[in-house]
């Protein structure tokens, strides 16, 4: 995933990206590393797709010390 600060200031480590979806795949919580004004960072996570047949989703969303920041992204997976 990739995060942009369109501030014009650092964005510390007390932000993450937290998963607020139900389904239990991927990771609860990822961490950001520090992020300069103007710049991109890539937060990986490793997510393991379900073993059953179906369409699933797993969405995150970034999160700072006031509260939700940005847009949620939704990562969809399709088991075959």
């Amino acid at each position: 995933m990739k995060a942009e600060n369109c501030s014009n200031l650092v964005v510390w480590r007390t932000y993450r990206i937290e998963r607020t979806s139900r389904d239990n795949i991927g990771p609860s919580v990822l961490s950001l590393t520090t992020v300069e004004p103007r710049r991109t960072t890539v937060a990986v996570a490793g997510i393991r797709a379900p073993t059953q047949p179906g369409a699933y989703a797993v969405t995150y969303q970034i999160k700072g010390p006031r509260g939700a920041v940005g847009e949620p992204y939704t990562i969809e997976l399709l088991v075959q």
